[in-house]
């Protein structure tokens, strides 16, 4: 995978596109200020990276969409990001577009994907397999897939990176950024097998098929000793429950297993169903309970009733009996003026004789009621209280007939317990019978089990640790190798000594007679661009030449700057020394050499340097000096 085109859109649909060659060098060279290194923040952004890390100001100002075309093998991939708005530091809004001719388009993309879609597409394209880094046994952090945002670390060099002292790798300097290096590079570099996951997934197969035989093979030997006891117990179950009867032949192993073939393919017959009114007799009882307890309180109320009357009759008659005795009622029937007791003429008339009279009167007729009425009431009552009884036995046949239904579901209930048991013990004869069969085959049973270990143990093999540091010590060796002819090839310090990558620090050490000398130890900063250059052209040699699903190219960021004063611009190599000169084209010489013996690999180089030589001169795709620049002119002043 290479880059064919940088583009970027503004915010009226403009399109500015820049050019990349494949296979070969490519110099953007320029001012400081003119947007150069933000062209690797760019192409990182749109290959998937989380947050978008162009620098604030004038590209951001006027920059609605980036973009980048792809070429790999025969197909072109065109993909690119929305700018962030405002003050967010990302978006989903992505586009992706594939295909055979596919170029960027003229305007504005429109959202068709995210960006974790395009991350995981680029991925497969680029053949990066399913793969996962299992942490050493007692680590916490999770397992660890490498994707194409992991490839990042190996295709570019920004300019505090590419002479650093401090790290070797692309955002090495980044919290967890080590652990995910030391963790993906295996990988990348082929020390990991590509189908290393499935065989994972293989192995966790194999041994639960084998924790499976060795179970079945343990359960089958064990069997095999316990079989006569086992097929008695069955037979006298069996002839317990009814399923087959006792009289039955029961002397040989022979016979017995033949009963148990017969228990095995027993089969219950149709349950007998609840088909009872239980539910409605409760509710009649029920009802007949309330209509009881109505007529409890009618008794109660008529007899009440009953008592009162009789009280009031009694006092009733108990004052007509005293008035008798006295013959008032004799004596009311005179005339007004006539005494009642001695029958002399009074001379004022008695006052309300009529009134009282009267009342004698109707006392009179109350007593009449009462004692008339005593007869009736006690008939009523008598006739409730016939009622109640009747009621009462209703009550009383309801809940002999409940517990009759409730007897009958009980002899289903016992019924489907046995039933039950049964059916258990015909699934025991089964099993019994199969376990008997898997007694006589035993020895295929050990054939199983010691041909599923010996796959486990040939997939530990393949999956062993030790054999895959095996294979990553010989990669990182080869590499190595490369690396310290070409830093002898550079004649930087310390090459007479071997120099390699070592995976515990990523990063890189030579080996001296003295001992171990690390980065931070090599010197000046020509010797630290140099060693950073073997290393990342030496890697992307292994890559390239064992077909690696990494991007094929390396993104530089001023390599030569360690040669120019600082604050100092220059158009030309002329007011550099001589000395400084000849070192940074011998710099650019070993590039270009490098990039040419590489198959299929492109190398970008952002850059002050503007050389007077011919092959330098060559490969400059553009230079961005007066009022040249990433953001054309007309885009800040329009």
């Amino acid at each position: 995978m290479q880059i064919k085109e940088i583009v970027i859109y503004n915010k009226k649909g403009q399109k500015r596109i820049l050019k990349i060659k494949e296979d070969e060098v490519n110099i953007i060279t320029g001012k400081s200020g003119t947007g150069k290194s933000s062209l690797i923040d760019i192409v990182e952004y749109c290959l998937g990276r989380s947050s978008c890390k162009i620098p604030k100001g004038v590209i951001r100002n006027h920059a609605s969409w980036y973009g980048v075309l792809l070429t790999h093998r025969e197909e072109n991939i065109f993909v690119a990001r929305e700018n962030p708005p405002g003050i967010q530091k990302s978006t989903q809004f992505a586009y992706i577009e594939r295909g055979k001719n596919v170029e960027s388009p003229e305007n504005i993309p429109q959202t068709n994907s995210t960006n974790d879609e395009i991350a995981v597409t680029l991925s497969e394209i680029l053949g990066i397999s399913p793969n996962k880094n299992f942490p050493k046994m007692g680590h916490t952090r999770n397992p660890l897939s490498a994707n194409i945002k992991h490839s990042s670390f190996l295709c570019f060099q920004k300019k505090e990176e590419i002479d650093s002292s401090q790290v070797m790798f692309h955002r090495q300097a980044e919290q967890g950024r080590i652990q995910d290096i030391k963790d993906t590079l295996p990988y990348f570099l082929g020390a990991i097998r590509e189908d290393e996951l499935a065989l994972k997934h293989e192995l966790e197969k194999e041994e639960r098929l084998l924790r499976i035989a060795e179970i079945t093979l343990k359960e089958a030997e064990m069997l095999k000793g316990d079989e006569i006891s086992q097929s008695i117990s069955l037979v006298e179950e069996a002839i317990d429950c009814g399923i087959i009867k006792s009289e039955i032949k029961n002397e040989s192993q022979t016979d017995r297993t033949k009963i148990l073939e017969k228990v095995s393919i027993w089969r219950p017959g149709k349950p007998t169903q609840f088909n009872d009114n239980l539910e409605i007799l409760q509710d009649e009882a029920n009802e007949l309970t309330k209509k009881l307890s109505l007529q409890d309180r009618k008794i109660r109320a008529a007899e009440s009733f009953a008592n009162e009357l009789t009280g009031f009759s009694s006092e009733m008659l108990h004052q007509k009996n005293r008035l008798d005795s006295i013959g008032i009622f004799e004596h009311l029937s005179q005339k007004n003026k006539e005494c009642p007791f001695c029958k002399g003429e009074l001379e004022h008339k008695i006052p309300e004789i009529e009134s009282i009279k009267n009342t004698l009167k109707d006392l009179d007729e109350d007593l009449e009621y009462t004692i008339k009425e005593r007869p009736q009431l006690r008939k009523k009552i008598s006739n409730l209280k016939r009622e109640r009884e009747t009621i009462h036995s209703e009550i009383q046949q309801k809940l002999k007939d409940i517990e009759g239904v409730i007897q009958s579901r009980q002899g289903l209930l016992e019924e489907r317990d046995l039933r039950f048991r049964q059916a258990q013990v015909s699934a025991r004869a089964k099993f019994w019978l199969d376990n008997v069969r898997l007694t006589d085959e035993t020895s295929q049973l050990k054939i199983d089990v010691k041909k599923r270990s010996e796959k486990v143990q040939e997939l530990r093999r393949e999956l062993d640790e030790e054999k895959k540091q095996q294979r990553l010590n010989s990669i990182l060796n080869r590499i190595g190798e490369k690396m310290t002819r070409w830093a002898r090839e550079l004649k930087l310090e310390h090459s007479e000594f071997p120099v390699r990558i070592n995976m515990s620090t990523a990063n890189i050490i030579i080996d001296s007679e003295e001992g171990s000398i690390a980065l931070d130890e090599i010197g000046s900063s020509e010797n630290l661009l140099g060693y950073h250059l073997v290393t990342f052209f030496a890697l992307h040699e292994y890559l390239r030449n064992h077909k690696r699903p990494v991007p094929g190219f390396l993104f530089l960021d001023q390599p030569s700057q360690v040669y120019f004063p600082k604050d100092t611009e220059f158009d030309d190599m002329k007011e550099v020394l001589d000395e400084d000169r000849e070192n940074v084209l011998k710099i650019y010489k070993f590039i270009f050499k490098r990039t040419k013996e590489i198959p299929e690999f492109q190398v970008i180089i952002t850059d002050h340097a503007d050389i007077n030589d011919k092959k330098f001169q060559s490969v400059i795709n553009e230079r961005w000096r007066d009022g040249m620049a990433l953001i054309p002119r007309e885009w800040i002043e329009g």
